[in-house]
């Protein structure tokens, strides 16, 4: 019997961007949903209780840092990779402080995505490699 693959709940404002994660996951996670933002996030989360949560932090409503320590107040066992298009690095730092294990850009997607949501899932952190 094949092991189970690990689960993971997509959040981006952006749905074309939700259907190209889910195309690039979905051979080697079970995409169990998704969410457009901070709210819905939660919810999807508490209903499908993923293995990883990949996260937009820039989101209307509540952003991605927000959504990130709601979810561990709530006592979510599932493991933060924040998606973004932000290459400060107080961004970085803001998000591990937030929970996040992982971190890549969206302009390093099809590098990055995969190795980051395995490697998290594996319990190790995963940084980006910025250019300054």
């Amino acid at each position: 019997m094949t092991p189970a693959k690990p689960k993971i709940v997509l959040v981006d404002d952006h749905p074309e961007v939700l259907k190209s994660l889910c195309r690039m996951l979905s051979l080697d996670f079970d995409v169990a949903g998704s969410a457009t933002d901070g709210y819905q996030a939660i919810d999807v989360c508490e209903r499908y209780d993923p293995d990883v949560v990949l996260l937009d932090i820039t989101m209307p409503g509540r952003d991605g840092f927000q959504t990130a320590r709601e979810l561990t107040q709530r006592g979510s066992r599932a493991r933060i990779v924040f998606l973004t298009m932000h290459e400060s690095e107080e961004f970085v730092a803001e998000a591990f402080r937030s929970g996040g294990r992982g971190y890549v850009l969206k302009t390093r997607l099809h590098v990055d995505l995969i190795s980051a949501v395995q490697r998290v899932f594996a319990g190790q952190l995963f940084v980006p490699s910025l250019r300054s």
